[in-house]
């Protein structure tokens, strides 16, 4: 059995005893958290899904679709490399659906 995590909000002190108790894989890595650091230390025991910042940008009043784009590139350039990488943005706003789904179309090809 594959088990995620789901977690909202800054857990990074406790990433390492849900490692440890055998979870598989994160989601969705707020960037509240230490991502780069998570990335770095779990790579190799972890999936990670999302890490977009959905309240600070994806869903920030006014958006543009070149932040939506920059934040979706961001998340995919940080956690992508290396692979274990699930990209799952959250969004209430289905306006910016079609945006946020041909930048992942042009990323997921990218790795």
């Amino acid at each position: 059995m594959i088990y995620e995590h789901h977690s909202c909000g800054y857990m990074e002190p406790i990433i390492g005893d849900l490692v440890e108790m055998g979870i598989d894989s994160l989601n969705p890595i707020q960037p509240c958290n230490n991502q780069k650091l998570i990335k770095e230390t779990y790579q190799v025991r972890l999936t990670f899904v999302g890490g977009e910042d959905s309240q600070g940008v994806l869903e920030k009043p006014g958006v543009t679709e070149e932040e939506i784009r920059a934040e979706i590139r961001r998340a995919y350039d940080l956690f992508a490399p290396g692979g274990g990488y699930v990209n799952f943005p959250i969004t209430i706003k289905y306006d910016y659906v079609p945006i946020m789904l041909d930048e992942h179309f042009k990323l997921a090809n990218k790795y």
